[in-house]
């Protein structure tokens, strides 16, 4: 079997083939990363420390009890 080298038109056909599809390639990867730049992804919502959010919701119950809005207190315990 005797390895052929293909017609010089067929051959410029599949280089610019595959230029094209490199080329392609290479604009689709930068029209991706130019917006990923200009729509970044939102900032992850920050978590306070866990004394501080105690802190807060023991301020938030010490304010209920001045005021008198008690609410349903089996609720808020999970009874």
């Amino acid at each position: 079997m005797r390895s052929r080298v293909p017609d010089m038109p067929v051959a410029l056909t599949m280089l610019w083939v595959w230029i094209g599809i490199v080329a392609l390639s290479v604009a689709c990867w930068w029209l991706l990363k130019w917006w990923k730049r200009r729509h970044p992804p939102p900032a992850p919502e920050s978590v306070l420390p866990y004394s501080q959010r105690l802190r807060k919701r023991l301020n938030e119950h010490r304010l209920d009890k001045r005021t008198g809005h008690h609410g349903d207190t089996a609720s808020r315990h999970g009874k």
